[in-house]
């Protein structure tokens, strides 16, 4: 009985990748679902430079509207001063429906403000994340099996496997502005 080739180490990659491609495009199919029409809308942005965050645009129909102002310093969110480095993405510990405050600095006074947190428009571009991302790992995979010890589909099948795992870990990151 004549031996058969080895399996490349590529291969073997590839094989272990596509469970764990699975199970997170699972986890985050079932996010969609359950948050495909919520997300935290808080009515304003902010920008970051070498000093701290500060309100960059205020939704002139949003929660924020006349109690904001533009280059207003944020100081903390809720009583934590963490916020003032983290920035916006500290919204991911605000409950949605739930009011909050937002302490800032605004002309070197020290001011805060009771904001409502409304639900927003939702999440109906990240199914088109999900979707793209599967394509992107479908069509690597396939290729890394099929041709695991050519060099150049190597280096394709990885390349688009990585853009797969890097959009479908998009659609479960909190919306950005």
């Amino acid at each position: 009985m004549p031996s058969q080739p080895r399996r490349s180490a590529f291969f073997w990659f590839v094989v272990l990748a596509c469970p764990a491609y699975a199970a997170l495009a699972v986890f985050t199919t079932h996010v969609l679902v359950r948050d495909f029409r919520h997300t935290k809308d808080a009515g304003w942005t902010a920008r970051a430079d070498d000093t701290g965050w500060f309100v960059a645009t205020i939704d002139p129909a949003g929660a924020a509207a006349g109690r904001l102002e533009r280059g207003d310093r944020l100081s903390a969110l809720n009583g934590d001063t963490r916020a003032a480095v983290l920035g916006p993405s500290f919204f991911v510990n605000v409950p949605i429906g739930e009011t909050y405050r937002v302490d800032l600095e605004r002309r070197d006074r020290r001011v805060s403000v009771e904001l409502l947190l409304r639900v927003g428009p939702g999440r109906q571009l990240w199914t088109v994340f999900l979707i793209v991302s599967m394509a992107f790992f479908v069509s690597g995979s396939v290729l890394g099996l099929l041709r695991p010890r050519d060099a150049q589909v190597r280096l394709f099948s990885a390349l688009t496997m990585t853009v797969a795992f890097g959009t479908i870990l998009e659609t479960l990151s909190a919306p950005r502005p």
